[in-house]
């Protein structure tokens, strides 16, 4: 073959191999251009129909050169009487459904709601599905503060403690449109200057630190709602309480709930004065309050200057009290949980804190969010019978026996002895037992003896002792005795 030939064919192979080159960068350069998703809604809401405005609305979308990663919906309210219109922003979303609160202010609103998918390339449906409906109006949802009580005093610290976390806030919200699936989804409340805070929550403890100084003053809280159509409440609800720190100034208060005039039968010698005097003499320079005659405990203020508070019972109670220690528990764990002390004693003292929820039962188990279990710290309890049994109630840890005076209990019933006697047959933490009970040899109930009749607590924020029968009916020299006892561990521990 010849060199012009052969130069020729070479010529003619670079000819073609740069026409294939050109070829194939034109189609680069000229790709398909994006083509831009299509949006589509369901019938339901069925157009220019009525609902309520929490509704429910289904969409859906596609790309026919790619895909739809996610929705934006926006809605626009009209004024039917004035004309005036408000249109929402846009808002993203990856749901296919969703229950939308529209804004409802008249008695009929209408809506033009608009939905649109955006594909891969963040191109959107330029023609949005859309739904025009009416909504009725949505009312703002209510608020009340249960606690604090309005212009309620309270006992507390400068500082939370194991018992005295603060003040509890707790709320409760309604929304009456709750018939339509309206609800309230959220809280917001403040204390003094502090700004508002959103929550969940309807229970909130407000701590000292929280609180605008002095702490020992008035505070006031607010709380506002929201509902899930996104109204606020119209009202704020509002309550003023003040707190006081405790002073502990002074020893002992000895609270007299003794009622004489319901002395059981053979009993009734025994005046108002004469168990007030017995117990002066217990406690001597201590201050008194008579319940039967206030009808009230002292304030909480009044409560916080002393150390130390004695509550006694000892009429026999046939059905609950007039004025059961049951009846006062908040205000005495109040007190208790800032650092008072407590003794307590009486004749069925421990049926007194909840009188029905004994039945039947020999055996009485206590609840653990109650008075007695949190407090005094017995779980479970029980009562002897009818017939006096009780002649000594046999001191431990240190503590003096406590003989029955036999000369107040006369007759048949009594015998010198007490009867209707609570047993503490288990007890909570860090308690000891200082009082056991003891019946005579030929007793018939032999199995009451050496039962707990007489318990201390020791805590890291209070102290309690509970005595399970009336202390007027014990000699007074060893009842003395014992007071001077519980005094003496009270400072000690």
């Amino acid at each position: 073959m010849s060199k012009n030939k052969n130069k020729y064919i070479i010529q003619l192979l670079t000819g073609l191999l740069m026409i294939l080159a050109v070829s194939c960068e034109m189609d680069t350069k000229t790709a398909r251009p994006n083509l831009p998703p299509n949006t589509t809604i369901a019938n339901i809401p069925i157009d220019d129909s009525t609902y309520f405005a929490l509704l429910t609305l289904h969409w859906d979308g596609e790309d026919y050169d790619g895909f739809v990663p996610h929705y934006e919906y926006s809605y626009t309210t009209y004024n039917i009487t004035t004309g005036d219109s408000v249109t929402h922003d846009w808002v993203k979303t990856e749901k296919t459904s969703m229950s939308i609160p529209f804004q409802s202010e008249n008695e009929l609103n209408k809506q033009k709601f608009m939905v649109r998918a955006v594909d891969n390339e963040g191109q959107p449906d330029p023609e949005p599905a859309q739904k025009i409906f009416y909504t009725t109006k949505s009312h703002p949802p209510a608020v009340q503060i249960i606690s604090p009580k309005q212009n309620k005093k309270y006992l507390g610290l400068s500082a939370a403690s194991d018992w005295w976390p603060g003040v509890t806030l707790l709320y409760k919200g309604t929304d009456q449109d709750q018939f339509h699936g309206d609800k309230v989804v959220e809280y917001a409340w403040k204390i003094d200057s502090k700004e508002f805070e959103w929550t969940k929550d309807s229970l909130i403890v407000i701590t000292p630190d929280m609180m605008d100084t002095p702490i020992d003053g008035e505070h006031t809280v607010k709380v506002i709602a929201r509902d899930k159509t996104n109204l606020i409440s119209a009202d704020t609800s509002t309550v003023t309480f003040e707190l006081q720190f405790p002073q502990f100034n002074k020893e002992v208060l000895v609270i007299d709930a003794t009622d004489e005039n319901v002395w059981l039968n053979g009993l009734e010698d025994a005046t108002d004065n004469d168990v007030d005097n017995f117990y002066r003499d217990l406690y001597p320079g201590c201050d008194e309050w008579d319940l039967n005659y206030y009808g009230k405990l002292p304030s909480l203020e009044e409560l916080g200057q002393y150390k130390t508070i004695v509550w006694h019972a000892d009429n026999y109670p046939a059905s609950k009290p007039k004025y059961a220690i049951g009846d006062f528990t908040d205000e005495i764990a109040n007190y208790m949980n800032i650092g008072g002390n407590l003794i307590v004693s009486g004749w069925r003292i421990l049926k007194t804190f909840d009188w029905t929820g004994w039945g039947n039962e020999p055996v009485t188990e206590f609840e653990p969010n109650s008075f007695i279990y949190k407090y005094l710290h017995i779980n479970v309890a029980q009562e002897t019978g009818f017939f006096g049994d009780l002649t000594k109630a046999i001191g431990v840890q240190g503590f003096n026996d406590l003989h029955v005076d036999a000369q107040k209990l006369p007759g048949f019933t009594y015998g010198g002895k007490l009867s209707y006697v609570n047993l503490i047959k288990r007890t909570g933490g860090f308690t000891g037992k200082i009082y056991i009970y003891d019946n005579p040899a030929d007793s018939n109930t032999p199995e009451y003896r050496g039962q707990t009749v007489g318990l201390r607590y020791y805590g890291t924020s209070f102290q309690s002792v509970v005595l399970c029968f009336p202390l007027y009916f014990m000699e007074k020299e060893d009842a003395k005795s014992m007071v001077q006892n519980v005094l003496k561990s009270f400072e000690e521990n």
